[in-house]
């Protein structure tokens, strides 16, 4: 399955890892993300890096006006999801990949 992984910044606060830490540690560390996902279903449940304009090693960033700190986190996903409509000119962002991986900043409120 194609994954593409989103880096998040908001007004207030953004993502801690960069774009290339992201990358290793769902696709390129000997024990990342999509090799144990592979490991644990017997490679029933593979994840590639979706290889695109404006995606580097599967990773994207996007910047939102939103604060983060105390912003219920459906508000901070609906906005990232506006972001990435607008960068990539999609209509649904399942168009992009099979599986989007927000990396939302610390400080949203809400229950996970």
């Amino acid at each position: 399955k194609s994954v593409l992984v989103v880096r998040v910044t908001g007004a207030d606060a953004a993502t801690s890892s960069s774009e290339a830490q992201l990358n290793e540690f769902v696709f390129t560390d000997a024990n990342n993300l999509s090799s144990q996902y592979a490991a644990c279903s017997y490679d029933a449940l593979t994840f590639t890096p979706i290889n695109a304009n404006q995606v580097e090693g599967g990773v994207t960033s996007v910047t939102i006006a939103n604060t983060i700190s105390g912003t219920d986190n459906g508000v901070i996903r609906e906005a990232v999801t506006a972001a990435l409509k607008e960068k990539f000119s999609v209509n649904s962002i399942g168009d992009l990949a099979d599986y989007i991986m927000y990396c939302l900043p610390p400080g949203t409120s809400g229950g996970w």
